[in-house]
């Protein structure tokens, strides 16, 4: 599943691979049915679509926000004082109506003591990551600034963060970084029509989502649990699988020099070895630096160049037991070219900012000029296809 086909946007809150498969085994997600609520928030949207964009921000909030809320079932309070702070968010979110009333009837107590989500929502068209005012990231009229700060004043450890068209989740572990989040577009989702997809906003943002106490494991708190759990397996497997892969592109490197040629003296084997871990490291810092949306895979433009799709193309080439022809070298000439604009950047080759944007690398690693052996190598499909998987995803069953 590519990041455009996604239902969601995870930007580094679980593990996208978790999201896709497993999560899908939960029970939550079997036995969930929520057809009536798609049904019940998708009425209420195509009733709004016209004046939604027009709405001010008081306005979204009443006529679609809390509607919404309240088909997810939940029970909130509104613009409650933070206990000690001049600090008001505009929702917290309880496990049940008692609990709600209790912090109502209690205004001396801290309000948000029993609330097991805190929420802030903005007007339609406020870009979430931005401040309002063009100030920096760090202040509060920057929505994921100011979603953090309202994590770190109170006991809740989930947020929600919403416009009414795009509705986030934050954990207070990682809210701080302000690019760690889950992400949703419900008109999106509503468009498409496909229940299945839906439960990843349902299931996401529903009261039972949250739990019963602020301290207590919730379905978010499984999902959060289990994504790292599977990340750190796919970290174990990644050791061994860099090994291999790199056995792999030495292996075609070779193959390549001994096409018609003697056998390659140790020397030549010893340069083939270092360029093999040189060219290892430059697919490691592509992975990692899309992982992190350092290069956009979301932008349509660069998702055609980039290793996140080569990597797709390959698992499903594989996964159906495509052949990989020897003599073919789409992949390496995909990668060079990859390579060449990390390298120059964007500007280099005319590409206007608006389509997607890349600076230009200042280190070594991708220089042509001080990588004279990986710019006049090849390496064929066969080889290159199996280093890539290695590196891309668990070989465990």
């Amino acid at each position: 599943m590519s990041p455009q086909t996604r239902p969601f946007r995870n930007s580094n809150l679980f593990s996208n691979h978790y999201l896709e498969k497993l999560v899908k085994d939960r029970p939550e997600w079997r036995e969930t049915q929520p057809e009536q609520a798609f049904v019940a928030i998708n009425d209420l949207y195509l009733r709004k679509l016209r004046v939604l964009e027009n709405y001010n921000e008081s306005q979204l909030e009443e006529n679609f926000i809390r509607p919404v809320l309240r088909i997810l079932g939940h029970y909130f309070g509104v613009q409650g004082k933070v206990a000690g702070k001049d600090r008001t968010p505009d929702y917290a979110f309880y496990p049940d109506e008692p609990s709600r009333e209790e912090a109502e009837q209690h205004p001396g107590e801290d309000y948000y003591r029993r609330a097991v989500a805190v929420g802030d929502a903005k007007s339609w068209k406020i870009q979430l990551d931005k401040s309002r005012k063009g100030q920096g990231s760090f202040e509060m009229q920057n929505p994921s600034f100011q979603i953090d700060v309202y994590l770190r004043d109170t006991p809740p450890k989930w947020a929600i963060l919403t416009s009414g068209r795009l509705w986030r989740l934050y954990h207070e572990t990682t809210s701080y970084k302000l690019d760690c989040y889950y992400e949703v577009d419900l008109p999106a989702l509503l468009a498409a029509g496909d229940i299945e997809n839906f439960k990843y906003f349902y299931l996401f943002f529903r009261r039972e989502a949250f739990g019963q106490t602020v301290d207590g494991g919730c379905f978010l708190d499984r999902v959060r649990e289990e994504s790292v759990a599977y990340a750190q397996e796919i970290g174990e497997d990644l050791l061994e699988n860099v090994y291999r892969a790199m056995k792999i592109l030495a292996q075609g490197f070779l193959a390549e020099a001994a096409t018609g040629a003697p056998v390659p003296s140790q020397e030549a084997v010893a340069r083939v070895q270092e360029n093999s871990m040189r060219l290892l490291y430059r697919m490691l810092f592509i992975f990692y630096a899309e992982s992190r949306s350092l290069l956009d895979t979301n932008n349509r433009y660069y998702y055609g160049l980039s290793l996140q799709k080569l990597k797709s193309d390959v698992a499903e080439r594989l996964d159906k037991g495509e052949p990989l022809l020897c003599v073919r070298y789409s992949y390496w000439d995909n990668l060079k070219n990859l390579f060449c604009l990390i390298n120059d950047g964007i500007e280099s080759r005319r590409i206007a900012r608006e389509e997607f944007y890349i600076p230009a690398y200042n280190g070594g690693l991708f220089d042509p000029a001080k990588n004279g052996f990986l710019e006049s190598a090849r390496i064929e499909d066969s080889f290159l296809a199996r280093a890539i998987d290695l590196l891309a995803r668990s070989q465990r069953p």
